[in-house]
C-alpha cells in the first residue's frame, strides 16, 4: 500500500498535504455541515471521491460551512488496480474567509479591505469583487508567480486600491504577479442511476475547463515599485485579459539583483499595466512615471514594456524613460498588434555601459522598435509638452555613439505594419552626432512590403526631425505632413 498522507491541513479554504513520493495520485472525500450538524446529503455524495493528480492542493468553494476531510493516496499496481492507502482526516474545519460566496460569477468572494486582499493567494481561479476602498498600510508581495499563476477574476466595480507599494526583490512583480492560462481537471466518481439496468453505480466523470486570467475596472492609486525584473502594476507578466484599469504613481524598478543573476546580463521590463504582455491589454489608462534606473537593458513602455499580444484603446500620460522606450510599449513583438492608442507622455531614451558593453537605445512616441509582421494601427502621438524646448521624445547620453540610435515620433526601428496613425511630438539630443538618426514618423525603416501607409505628421521641423524617415527603405508616398491646423480636425 502507499504510505498515509502527511501534513493535510486547511487554510483559508485551501486543502494542502505533502507529496508522497510512492502514490500516482490522491483521492480526497469532503462532507459538509450547514451549521453545526445538519449534513449536506447532495453535497458529500458528490465530493465522496475526488481524484487529485499532478499536485498537492485543493479549494473548498461555499463559505460558512463546517466541512470534514480526508485523503487517501492510491498506485496503480501492474494488474492495473488503485491500491489506496489508508485515510488521513481532518474533522470540523468551519470556512469563513469571507462574509459570502463561492468563488463564482454568481457568488463572488468579496475584497473589503487590505486583509481579504491579500487572500486571493489561496485560490488562484476563483471570481473576486471589490466592494470597496482598499488602502494598503504595508509593502505588498505578489500574489503569484510563474509556477502558481492567476487564472481566476477580479472584478474592480470601479474602486481604487491606494499605496501598492513594493520595495522587496521579485522577478515578477505586481499586484498579482503573473497572470496565466490553466486547464483545470474535475475528475470524481459521482454515484447515479444506469438508465439500462436501473441500478445506482459510480461512474467516473473527468471534466476539463480552461481558465484565464481576467482582472477589470480597478484604479491603482499612488503606486510606488521600486524592484523587479518584469515589473507592472497589474503584473510582471500577463497571459489574459486586463481591461479599465488606471495606474497613477512611479515604477521605477533598481533591481540590481536582477542584473547579477547567474552573472549573466539581465534585462528589466517596466511598464504602468505589466512588464509582458501575451495576451490582452483593453481600454487602459497610465498616468504613472515609468523610469528603472538598474544598469542593464531597460525596456519601458507607458503601457506594457513588450507586447506580444493586443493592446487596444488604451492611453499613455506618464513619462517613460529607459534604454528602449516607447509611449505605449518599448518592443512590439512578432505578429502583435497595438490599436487605437493614444500617447502624450515624454519619452527619454539613453545609452548605456554595463559590464564593459554598451547598449545603444531606441524610442518611439508608440513602440521603441516594431517587429516583423507586428502591427501599429489608428494610433495617435499627441505630446503635451510639444513645442517645449525639453519635451517630446529625448536622447540624454552626453557620450558619442559608434552605433546608430533610432528615435521615431511613431516608431524608432520598424520592421513591420504602420498603418492611420496620427503624430505630434518633437524629437531631440543631448548632443549633435551623424550616429543619432531622427524620422518624425519613423527612425529606421527595415520593412520591405509597403506596410507604413497613411499616417501623419507635421510639416516643419520637429526638433531635430526634419524629415519622416530617418532612413532605411522608403515608406512611400501614402504618408503626409500635415499642419497643425489639419491635425486638430483630423483627430
Amino acid at each position: 500500500l502507499p504510505d498515509p498522507v502527511k501534513g493535510l491541513k486547511v487554510e483559508h479554504g485551501r486543502i494542502t498535504w505533502d507529496e508522497s513520493s510512492s502514490a500516482n495520485g490522491y483521492i480526497l472525500t469532503i462532507s459538509r455541515k450547514n451549521g453545526a450538524s445538519e449534513p449536506d446529503e447532495e453535497f458529500n455524495k458528490y465530493n465522496e471521491n475526488i481524484y487529485v493528480t499532478g499536485q498537492t492542493h485543493y479549494n473548498l468553494t461555499d463559505v460558512l460551512y463546517y466541512y470534514d476531510i480526508s485523503i487517501r493516496a492510491y498506485s496503480i499496481s501492474t494488474e492495473e488496480q488503485t491500491i489506496a492507502s489508508v485515510e488521513t482526516k481532518l474533522d470540523t474545519y468551519y470556512f469563513n474567509s469571507f462574509e459570502s460566496g463561492n468563488g463564482t460569477e454568481e457568488k463572488p468572494y468579496l475584497i473589503t479591505n487590505e486583509e481579504k486582499l491579500n487572500l486571493i493567494k489561496y485560490n488562484n481561479f476563483a471570481y473576486y469583487e471589490l466592494s470597496s476602498d482598499i488602502t494598503l498600510t504595508k509593502s505588498f508581495s505578489p500574489l503569484f508567480s510563474d509556477t502558481n499563476q492567476f487564472v481566476g477574476t477580479i472584478n474592480g466595480k470601479g474602486y481604487k486600491i491606494i499605496n501598492l507599494n513594493i520595495n522587496s526583490y521579485f522577478e515578477y512583480t505586481g499586484l498579482l504577479g503573473y497572470i496565466g492560462e490553466k486547464d483545470i481537471v474535475d475528475d470524481r466518481l459521482i454515484y447515479e442511476i444506469n438508465s439500462e439496468t436501473g441500478l445506482a453505480e459510480y461512474v467516473r466523470q473527468t471534466n476539463i475547463k480552461t481558465y484565464t486570467g481576467y482582472v477589470f475596472n480597478i484604479n491603482l492609486e499612488n503606486v510606488n515599485i521600486i524592484e523587479g525584473t518584469f515589473v507592472g502594476a497589474i503584473a510582471g507578466v500577463s497571459e489574459g485579459k486586463i481591461e479599465k484599469i488606471t495606474v497613477s504613481g512611479s515604477i521605477c524598478s533598481v533591481s540590481e539583483i536582477a542584473v547579477s543573476i547567474s552573472g549573466s546580463q539581465k534585462e528589466v521590463y517596466s511598464g504602468s499595466i505589466v512588464g509582458k504582455n501575451l495576451g490582452e491589454i483593453i481600454n487602459c489608462t497610465n498616468d504613472a512615471l515609468i523610469s528603472p534606473s538598474a544598469k542593464t537593458i531597460l525596456y519601458s513602455g507607458g503601457i506594457s514594456a513588450t507586447n506580444e499580444g493586443k493592446i487596444e484603446n488604451c492611453t499613455n500620460n506618464g513619462k517613460v524613460s529607459g534604454i528602449y522606450a516607447g509611449g505605449i510599449t518599448a518592443i512590439n513583438e512578432e505578429g502583435a498588434i497595438i490599436t487605437s492608442s493614444l500617447s502624450t507622455g515624454d519619452i527619454v531614451c539613453y545609452n548605456l555601459i554595463s559590464n564593459s558593453t554598451t547598449l545603444y537605445a531606441r524610442a518611439g512616441g508608440i513602440s521603441a522598435v516594431n517587429r516583423k509582421d507586428a502591427q501599429i494601427t489608428d494610433c495617435i502621438v499627441d505630446n503635451y509638452n510639444f513645442g517645449m524646448t525639453n519635451g517630446g521624445i529625448r536622447y540624454t547620453s552626453t557620450e558619442s555613439s559608434t552605433q546608430n540610435i533610432y528615435l521615431g515620433g511613431l516608431v524608432g526601428e520598424n520592421a513591420g505594419k504602420c498603418e492611420r496613425n496620427y503624430v505630434r511630438i518633437d524629437l531631440n539630443s543631448q548632443i549633435n552626432s551623424s550616429s543619432i538618426v531622427f524620422g518624425k514618423l519613423i527612425g529606421y525603416n527595415g520593412d520591405t512590403n509597403n506596410g507604413v501607409l497613411n499616417n501623419y505628421c507635421l510639416t516643419g521641423d520637429r526638433g531635430q526631425a526634419i524629415t519622416m524617415l530617418g532612413n532605411g527603405n522608403s515608406i512611400g508616398t501614402t504618408n503626409e505632413e500635415i499642419s497643425n491646423e489639419e491635425f486638430e480636425t483630423k483627430i
